[in-house]
């Protein structure tokens, strides 16, 4: 369907997101009460290395600029700041900045001026400039901390080539309707890195709805193989030309917590 003149409603569920715990793919934090790390994050071609990283309240995040010029770290929703780093914060080549995170939650961050965010769509969308295009240099970091948790319950929309919410958080044994308000059939396709496979194939055509169940905590990364593609070099999905939300990939992920 043609992009022109809809709303992605996904700027309040990024919002939304900055108060959730979120788990994301390729990693299993330590225990809350483990000793503190820090974690080594890299600016490299345009793109952060990885693009998520996934931390205990404590811990510390380093990024490191391997690129020949100077990025500015921007965050796609609030806060404002990161644990006491300014937002917008610019990292020169070469040079590096560090942060303690004992605030739990999750932070949307992105790097200007390779990306920018689209506050219609709600979503990091990288620059045509960008080498990395239409990958956008986008990093989610994950604070994880007690007391956080999803709901029973949750809904994934699609009203077009796209997701929304980007994130949902759940309980252990919740369920996820995925609602298919557009006219194109629409796939839930676990990537390649994705920690844990899908419970069941996830196929919805126009109109329909489908309701999923998760049965055990983990992380299920996402994405429609009709409107999208998987990178393996930035190791995140990327929009095909042909979908009416490019560049924005279709895709997502589906976060089952365990709330100690």
């Amino acid at each position: 369907m043609a992009y022109a003149g809809r709303r992605i409603g996904i700027a309040a569920a990024l919002v939304a997101l900055l108060g959730a715990l979120v788990a994301l793919p390729g990693r299993t934090p330590a225990a809350y009460g483990a000793a503190h790390k820090t974690v080594q994050t890299t600016i490299h071609g345009g793109v952060f290395v990885p693009p998520v990283v996934v931390v205990n309240a404590g811990d510390t995040i380093t990024w490191r600029n391997a690129d020949s010029r100077s990025h500015t770290i921007r965050a796609a929703a609030a806060p404002a700041t990161v644990e006491g780093l300014a937002l917008p914060a610019s990292i020169a080549a070469g040079t590096r900045a560090s942060v303690t995170l004992t605030r739990a939650g999750v932070y949307d961050l992105y790097g200007a001026p390779d990306a920018s965010f689209d506050a219609k769509r709600g979503r990091v969308v990288a620059q045509k400039s960008a080498a990395a295009y239409p990958v956008p240099m986008e990093q989610v970091v994950v604070v994880m901390g007690p007391g956080f948790g999803g709901n029973a319950s949750a809904t994934v929309t699609s009203p077009g080539d796209f997701f929304t919410p980007y994130v949902t958080v759940i309980r252990q044994g919740g369920t996820v309707t995925f609602r298919n308000t557009d006219q194109d059939q629409h796939l839930a396709v676990s990537t390649p890195n994705s920690p844990n496979p899908f419970p069941q194939a996830v196929v919805v055509q126009g109109g329909k709805s489908m309701a999923v169940r998760f049965p055990s905590p983990g992380v299920f990364e996402y994405y429609c193989s009709i409107h999208a593609t998987y990178s393996a070099a930035y190791q995140q999905p990327a929009a095909m030309k042909t979908a009416d939300a490019y560049p924005v990939a279709m895709a997502g992920f589906i976060v089952v917590t365990s709330v100690p």
